[in-house]
């Protein structure tokens, strides 16, 4: 907490400094005339602290007559009747007006260039109104989509600028939407018509009926076989319905499932395969996953166990030169055993989405791959926390080949080999989570499946 307020007021302090860096300079600049580099140094110093005096003072003075210069030019193509260039130099001299405002300082602003504006903006709205529509007519939507964005910017309750934005903008999307439809590309339609209903607060012509439409006609209603076993061994139960869950996380929006009980197809059939396909089609399957789990294997190492030598660190009270008690580190030979062990499970499934209707291999692949899980850890019949790693020859011996590893990082890795895990894990959870795996890689290759690129 005293250090939150230790940088609050050094930060208080710096701004402090640096608003009187900003006012120094402005008052020098408005010295030499130069009025308008003396408005934005006050600026930034009244930005840096709101309760410069001097700034504030400065910045009325400078300020107004930066404002009335902005005006000059304002009135100067007002009378040259000049519609552009009177439009955005009023906006530049209200924009600067405001912009004093909201820092506290408040300019005199002439009430007559308000009047004036409202009446040449009129005009010069009106004008590119005009072309807007011509250029809407001529079905150049860019480009008047650019001049309604403009109207929009100046004043956004212009006419129906607002409506005729919509229709320059997506009238485009909307027509190329139904051209894919036209062409079967449905998902692209789909996504073409998401997008101006998004954009329209859902309400443009017929696109949402045209959405729903293309949605139906490209959505592929699928069913899912359970996973065949080249033995006993390979059984991994449920394996389709993992695969469904995971591809369902994408949320598709042209994919649905059949039960494939309901579609009434046995694939595992030989004799009968061509007609199952033919019924899912008829029932309403229109692709079919399904593959064979071609190999599980579970491999495990036998248990390695190694003899290893420390030390027992312990304290002994000596009497120093100094005639005081002090505690000296002493060294015990001993032995601990340290244990490793490994368990390697290993899965491969090869899968196939098959089109009901061609009887083409949509989407396909195989996958193959093994996780390692491991143990290692130590056991000592004493107290582990004065256990010291190091080397010797001789347990009674000292020799020069004695070596004690008493540092934080040799002793903190052997006390977390005393801590760590002693068991494998079990075949099931490695199982799960290879098969878990291979359920993500099936579920991205058919949610990637798209048969219009």
């Amino acid at each position: 907490m005293k250090r939150l307020i230790y940088l609050i007021v050094l930060a208080l302090v710096v701004m402090s400094c640096a608003s009187k860096k900003y006012a120094k300079k402005g008052l020098q600049l408005e010295k030499a005339g130069m009025y308008v580099e003396a408005a934005d140094m006050f600026y930034k110093s009244l930005k840096a602290n709101r309760d410069n005096v001097d700034a504030k003072i400065g910045l009325k003075k400078t300020g107004q007559i930066t404002l009335n210069k902005k005006s000059e030019k304002f009135i100067e193509d007002y009378k040259n009747h000049d519609l552009k260039n009177a439009v955005y130099s009023y906006e530049n001299l209200k924009g600067y007006y405001n912009k004093i405002k909201n820092i506290g300082v408040n300019l005199n602003f002439n009430r007559d260039w308000e009047q004036y504006y409202t009446e040449i903006s009129n005009e010069y709205l009106n004008k590119r109104y005009a072309e807007a529509m011509d250029l809407l007519d001529q079905e150049k939507f860019s480009q008047s989509l650019e001049i309604f964005d403009e109207i929009y910017k100046l004043n956004s309750s212009f006419k129906d600028v607002k409506e005729k934005i919509i229709v320059a903008k997506y009238e485009p999307i909307y027509r190329q939407a139904c051209t894919d439809m036209s062409n079967e590309k449905y998902r692209t339609a789909y996504y073409e018509f998401v997008k101006v209903l998004k954009g329209s607060n859902n309400n443009y012509k017929d696109a949402a009926q045209y959405k729903r439409e293309s949605r139906e006609k490209a959505t592929i209603v699928m069913s899912i076989y359970p996973f065949s076993f080249a033995t006993i061994e390979y059984n991994m139960g449920g394996f389709g319905e993992k695969v469904q869950a995971q591809i369902e996380t994408y949320r598709n929006p042209f994919i649905s499932f059949k039960n494939y009980a309901e579609a009434n197809i046995n694939l595992r059939n030989k004799w009968t395969r061509v007609a199952d396909i033919k019924k899912a089609r008829k029932n309403g399957v229109l692709a079919v996953l399904t593959g064979d789990i071609t190999r599980l294997d579970i491999r495990k190492s036998r248990l390695i166990r190694e003899k290893k030598k420390g030390y027992i660190k312990t304290y002994k009270t000596v009497i120093g030169k100094d005639g005081k008690k002090h505690k000296k580190a002493q060294y015990t030979k001993t032995y601990y055993y340290e244990y490793s062990r490994s368990k390697t499970v290993e899965l491969a499934v090869s899968y196939a989405l098959v089109s009901t209707e061609s009887g083409i291999t949509l989407a396909s692949g195989v996958f193959d791959k093994a996780i390692t899980d491991r143990v290692n850890y130590i056991t000592f019949d004493g107290d582990y926390k004065k256990l010291v790693p190091g080397y010797w020859t001789s347990k009674y011996l000292s020799t020069t080949k004695d070596q004690i590893y008493d540092n934080r990082s040799s002793v903190n890795h052997l006390r977390s080999l005393y801590k760590a895990r002693r068991q494998l894990k079990g075949d099931l959870n490695l199982k799960d989570v290879l098969s878990l795996e291979a359920a993500k890689v099936i579920a991205n290759k058919v949610n990637n499946y798209n048969p219009e690129r």
